[in-house]
């Protein structure tokens, strides 16, 4: 009886591709944040269209939306269609950067489903992840500075405007960006020494 328990392998022991056996609360944990990436990621890309929608047909309530950014009533007199399609096209940058974090995301956790929990590929998509929510604080504040300039551009000499701001969630973005980009070097780096543990065996 103990000889059979010593040999049989532990849930959360690597196999020889970086595999483990998943145990149940880890599989239904990965499943339920993989279905919340992909509702997460339908809801942005619902947002896109209908965004997309009112800036090309629905001016006055595109307008409004602006308005509710805060955007000063004086930059939203006689904006063009052109004029409105580029604020939506500039704020759309980070929306897609969002969308492309919660595929990624959605990719990881589909992954500890199967097992690949210790392996460079989860580690490298972990560090991906991290770089994309890094970049999500710049992107906002490029957009925001850029929408801005774009809505004073008909103002003419001296009443252009350039608003470069940042706020809490800017910096949140990119120091948790930073810290889980660490998280995934170090895993990266954990799955080579494994890798490299197991050719000497």
């Amino acid at each position: 009886m103990s000889s059979t328990s010593s040999s049989s392998p532990s849930p959360l022991q690597p196999g020889p591709d970086g595999q483990i056996q998943v145990p149940r609360r880890i599989y239904t944990l990965a499943r339920i944040a993989e279905i919340a990436a992909i509702l997460a990621l339908i809801a942005l890309e619902l947002s896109f269209f209908y965004i997309g929608y009112l800036a090309f047909v629905g001016g006055p309530v595109f307008d409004a939306m602006l308005r509710s950014a805060q955007i000063p009533e004086a930059m939203l007199q006689d904006l063009t269609m052109t004029t409105r399609l580029l604020t939506f096209f500039i704020n759309m940058v980070p929306m897609a950067l969002g969308m492309f974090g919660l595929f990624t995301a959605q990719q990881l956790f589909r992954g500890y489903r199967k097992g690949q929990i210790f392996t460079t590929r989860a580690a490298d998509t972990l560090t991906v992840i991290g770089w994309t929510v890094v970049l999500l604080g710049p992107a906002y504040i490029l957009a925001n500075t850029l929408t801005v300039l774009l809505l004073t551009m008909h103002s003419g000499p001296g009443g252009r405007q350039l608003n470069l701001s940042m706020d809490e969630g800017d910096i949140f973005a990119i120091v948790f960006g930073l810290l889980i980009v660490v998280v995934g070097r170090i895993l990266a780096e954990a799955a080579k020494i494994a890798d490299e543990n197991k050719s000497f065996v």
